[in-house]
């Protein structure tokens, strides 16, 4: 069966619960896959569930999870790696060739976003309050649609922040100007190939992309069409995701920017993390877009480097981050 996670939380709980129950009784086994997705099992609700079938007598080694998460540490069930999860790897390689790498920039930063989540509304409202003008920005929020109400996340916002915080009034701001959109294409443009081009042509109008994985929370590794976008535009990135992030990309053979700005971030839990990156994003807008310019020309060996490694990259390649 299919189980469909998002900010680790179950689509229609009740109904898959049955589901997985029934499956149980009638099969003796199931076996459930997350569908491509990659959430850290102790942060969601199935821990809860699970427990809940011990309880009542169930054996947990009969199901089995497949995710595309290396580093589930999650061990009651039988968990399955699904390394081709990561299945944007494969659909930019085949297209880096035609993605544009010439900068032209007017930004200091960019920052797309379609489905919100709490590290994306947050960073999101900041850029828009603080360096509108110098970021190229998309947030595709819009009121009148059920699915993105529904993935706002400003709930957790206000639980994490408070309704009287700075993060709850730019928030506000942004969500009063929502969407904003370069063009009209569709909520996942990644799942739509003859759009993936869409978003890989802005890059070249701004420096530094920051990005804010899917998957933020426990222990995780899992990157997304939106680090691949960066890395085969040849685009620094401040990326935002669970702790240790950048250390796992280096296993890979990745570089970062750690002599251009600080990247302490990765080493803090959310929402430590994100206050750490509003901290560096202040400190390079502080910087003349000439000065931003020269910083990308000092670091093109590393922007090279990391597209040599990204277009030899195999899905064998992700067992070092076991290591």
């Amino acid at each position: 069966m299919i189980l469909l996670i998002n900010d680790v939380r179950v689509w229609d709980p009740m109904l898959r619960a049955a589901e997985i129950v029934n499956e149980l009784e009638r099969n003796g086994s199931v076996i459930i896959d997350l569908n491509n997705e990659s959430p850290a099992l102790e942060e969601t609700e199935l821990p809860t569930f699970f427990d809940y079938l011990e309880q009542t007598g169930q054996d947990l080694k009969a199901i089995t999870i497949i995710t595309g998460n290396p580093l589930e540490t999650y061990s009651k069930v039988n968990i399955q790696y699904k390394p081709k999860a990561m299945f944007e790897l494969e659909l930019f390689q085949k297209i880096a060739e035609q993605i544009p790498k010439t900068k032209n920039i007017c930004y200091h930063f960019g920052s797309l976003v379609s489905r919100t989540t709490l590290p994306r509304l947050v960073l999101s409202s900041f850029l828009y309050a603080n360096h509108r003008n110098k970021t190229f920005q998309t947030f595709h929020y819009d009121h009148s649609s059920d699915y993105h109400k529904t993935h706002l996340e400003l709930d957790r916002l206000v639980y994490e922040y408070g309704p009287n915080s700075t993060e709850f009034d730019e928030a506000a701001m942004l969500l009063k100007s929502s969407p904003l959109l370069k063009e009209e294409i569709e909520t996942y443009p990644i799942l739509h190939p003859e759009n993936v081009m869409t978003p890989c042509n802005w890059y070249s109008n701004f420096a530094i992309d920051i990005i804010c994985e899917t998957w933020y929370q426990g222990n995780n590794f899992f990157v997304t069409e939106k680090f691949w976008r960066a890395v085969a535009t040849k685009t620094p990135f401040i990326i935002h995701g669970p702790q240790n992030l950048l250390t796992n990309l280096k296993k890979l053979g990745f570089k970062t920017f750690s002599d251009h700005w600080d990247e302490g971030y990765q080493e803090d839990p959310t929402p430590y993390s994100i206050g750490e990156i509003k901290t560096v994003i202040d400190t390079l807008a502080n910087n003349p877009l000439d000065e931003i310019g020269c910083m990308l020309y000092n670091m093109q060996d590393i922007l090279d480097h990391n597209y040599e490694v990204f277009m030899n990259l195999t899905y064998q390649d992700l067992d070092k981050i076991y290591e």
